[in-house]
């Protein structure tokens, strides 16, 4: 199941990267017991709770740097002038396209769910993996950065 959930988030990724920044992302899977491999000690972290017919939490995790320019990219700014509340509200919206665009690839049996308002924290947040049953991390990079999402999900 574990790769379903990983094509699908590599095409979500795809997509909003593509008709938001114009940038092309590759991916890898992280392994299992290291939800992030690089933690963004001095980062952001933006979650997504799933609750309805598909109960979960979709978590988007990165450093300052990797922020300020997506939002840069994303304003058409220099990455020099981006204040880091803009950094967390662009962190947000990723947070909410991604998860959108990996809930509208289920199936409608589990597609019937909806999703909260991101939420971002600064620093690392361990997701909960207690209570579900399928889970996938994968750490994508673009550009010389990296991002890391996290799903789990019953």
């Amino acid at each position: 199941m574990q790769n379903h959930i990983r094509q699908q988030l590599d095409d979500a990724v795809t997509e909003v990267f593509a008709l938001m920044l114009n940038l092309a992302c590759t991916s890898e899977m992280a392994p299992p017991a290291a939800p992030c491999r690089h933690p963004p000690a001095t980062g952001l972290t933006a979650f997504i709770q799933f609750s309805g017919t598909l109960e979960g939490i979709f978590t988007l995790q990165l450093n300052q740097c990797t922020a300020a320019e997506l939002t840069a990219n994303l304003m058409g700014i220099p990455q020099a002038d981006v204040p880091l509340d803009l950094c967390a509200d662009t962190t947000a919206e990723l947070c909410n396209m991604i998860a959108g665009g990996w809930k509208a690839r289920q199936p409608n049996h589990r597609a019937a769910c909806n999703l909260s308002c991101p939420t971002v924290t600064v620093g690392p947040l361990n997701p909960p993996t207690m209570g579900f049953t399928e889970s996938a991390t994968v750490l994508y990079h673009f550009a010389g950065h990296h991002l890391t999402l996290h799903l789990t999900c019953n």
